[in-house]
């Protein structure tokens, strides 16, 4: 369909039966796909307009066909993605304060969706929207961290991506404070929530390849301070049971803006205090094994990475070790697990404290 022969009542037509005039969802659905085909050609009004009325309908829950929701959000995408390939225009249009809101709650309401397609959609108009640091702020907040623990693999990933591209385009360097309990808040009692390490132990291997590539763009792209929320996460999939993974992790040590040892080196203490704090907190216990093994798992990774570098570290890592093979309950594979750790630190001839 050619909609740039569309007259203006045409379009004005389509613009009311997808904001709500239509009776069947179908109908206001096809409606939103036109709506967004008019992106290309519409006027500043006129994707103001759109952006305002359909994101009004999605903030105020009145849209109950799902497809039309899906439909809605991709328009919007759409006219957003037009708007973002101009030079100084502003990411919303200059739209006034409320509309605004109700464009970020709109999109908000559609990441939080159970149905994959309608939050994709919304997180395809949060990466045309984040065009600068204000905006990205807001956007990964209320759009796309909430997609960061979808139970859709694919959403997952595609939120990622969405982050990585957010990161490279608006300058957002410290969206790691934010995203590992310095800033998003959980919708339920408010408590700040760690994103990052969920996804490092996500179920899917494609969801944690992909949020080791999200480590290596902080790496390039953040500030130095930022280096400590993400350097462990890079260290523990060089110890990834899947080999995609561990490739992933090596890629990433590999290609970093900065000689990874020197990076490493220059947080270890940042690294490995929080790792064996939590290590004793947990073997003091006996409990939440699996967390045991993941620091393990770190504390080897660090100390090959680091070798001989890292000697000031010996004791207290030995003494963590000591603590997790004196406790009865672990099983062989974690206990394994610890002398290998040992054995890397004999390696890094570093035997003088033993």
């Amino acid at each position: 369909m050619d909609v740039s022969a569309l007259t203006r009542d045409a379009r004005s037509r389509a613009l009311e039966t997808a904001a709500g005039a239509g009776r069947r969802g179908d109908e206001r659905a096809a409606a939103c796909e036109t709506v967004g085909e008019m992106a290309a050609s519409a006027t500043r009004e006129e994707a103001r307009e759109a952006l305002a009325r359909l994101g009004g309908r999605l903030a105020r829950g009145e849209e109950t066909c799902e497809e039309a929701r899906e439909s809605a959000a991709r328009a919007m995408a759409r006219i957003l993605e037009t708007a973002s390939a101009i030079p100084s225009t502003s990411t919303f249009l200059a739209l006034d304060a409320g509309v605004r809101d109700a464009v970020l709650r709109a999109l908000g309401t559609c990441a939080r969706e159970d149905c994959a397609e309608v939050a994709i959609s919304a997180l395809r108009a949060a990466r045309a929207a984040a065009r600068d640091r204000a905006d990205a702020v807001v956007v990964v907040s209320e759009i796309v961290a909430p997609c960061l623990t979808h139970r859709s693999s694919k959403v997952r990933r595609y939120a990622l991506c969405a982050l990585r591209e957010t990161i490279s385009a608006s300058g957002y360097d410290d969206v790691a404070f934010h995203l590992t309990g310095g800033g998003c808040e959980t919708d339920d009692d408010g408590r700040r929530v760690n994103y990052f390490s969920a996804l490092a132990c996500d179920r899917s291997p494609l969801v944690r390849m992909e949020f080791i590539r999200l480590c290596g763009t902080i790496v390039s792209f953040c500030r130095d301070d930022q280096m400590p929320r993400v350097l462990p996460y890079i260290l523990g999939a060089l110890k990834d049971d899947i080999d995609d993974v561990r490739a992933v992790g090596e890629e990433v040590a590999r290609f970093s803006a900065e000689d990874f040892e020197d990076l490493v080196c220059r947080h270890l203490g940042d690294v490995l205090v929080p790792a064996l704090s939590e290590l004793s907190a947990h073997a003091s216990v006996g409990w939440r094994e699996d967390v045991v093994r993941r620091v393990l798992d770190l504390l080897e990774a660090a100390l090959r990475v680091a070798g001989e570098r890292a000697t000031q570290f010996v004791p207290d890592v030995r003494e963590g070790l000591q603590e997790v093979l004196a406790v009865e309950t672990f099983d062989e594979n974690t206990k394994r697990r610890a002398i290998e750790v040992e054995k890397c630190m004999i390696s890094a001839h570093v035997q003088q404290f033993y």
